[in-house]
């Protein structure tokens, strides 16, 4: 479904990526994990088409380096962003809508905003709320919900334990795992290892902007040096 050959990528002279290989499969859910600074955010811009890179990155059987970032999003990848970027001074609702601002279905965009409100029944709660108001759990729920609302056949998840509490951790990798079952295929960004791997069917670790480490989840969790850095165990 989706996969990186050989990629390589740069801030000007500082060389970020050094040849990513990466195969996320369709129907499954694969990690992509490491330290904060390991490279895994530039990995996402390159796929998203925010940063240039040299290599393949093919998705759908398609080639979409190169492309813009908004021609990516039709073709059905759509990502949640590491730090939110919600409409902060608009309703729950109007994120939601504005999420399938690529779609012209109302009937069927109704009965899919409908179908997140169940997978969140607490946006439902606050369906009507600015969501600057909301905490920081549910700013992260939304803005699942939001990338959702496009319809994605791919889901790309940039950090979504990211400043959260213990607690809120837990439910958002328990929202997670309850969209496997759908079938969607995810690429789950994570420095949260333990977290990542009990959800993920594949992973990659990464490390100063190569990939060291490549596996089933089984695997890579049961691997010493995993276990000795990143597991505590």
């Amino acid at each position: 479904m989706l996969e990186l050959r050989d990629v390589h990528a740069s801030y000007g002279k500082i060389k970020a990526l050094h040849g990513v290989t990466i195969t996320a499969p369709a129907g499954k859910v694969t990690s992509l994990l490491g330290a904060n600074g390991a490279g895994k955010t530039t990995t996402m811009r390159v796929i998203t088409g925010l940063l240039p890179a040299t290599g393949s990155v093919v998705f759908d059987g398609a080639q979409i380096l190169g492309l813009r970032p908004d021609r990516i999003v039709r073709r059905g990848l759509s990502m949640v962003p590491e730090r939110r970027e919600l409409f902060t001074e608009m309703t729950v609702g109007e994120n939601l809508r504005l999420g399938a601002y690529t779609r012209s279905d109302d009937k069927e965009i109704r009965r899919d905003i409908e179908g997140v409100l169940d997978l969140f029944p607490r946006l439902r709660e606050r369906f009507g709320q600015i969501s600057a108001t909301l905490s920081g759990g549910e700013q992260q729920m939304l803005t699942i919900a939001r990338a959702l609302m496009a319809k994605p056949k791919f889901l790309i998840l940039d950090e979504p334990s990211l400043g959260l509490a213990p607690k809120l951790v837990d439910e958002i990798f328990d929202i997670i795992d309850r969209i496997r079952p759908t079938g969607m295929s995810m690429l789950l960004v994570e420095q949260n290892v333990r977290a990542a791997l009990a959800v993920s069917d594949y992973a990659y670790l990464m490390e100063t902007g190569e990939i060291r480490l490549s596996g089933t989840a089984a695997e890579i969790e049961a691997d010493p040096s995993v276990q000795d850095a990143y597991l505590g165990t």
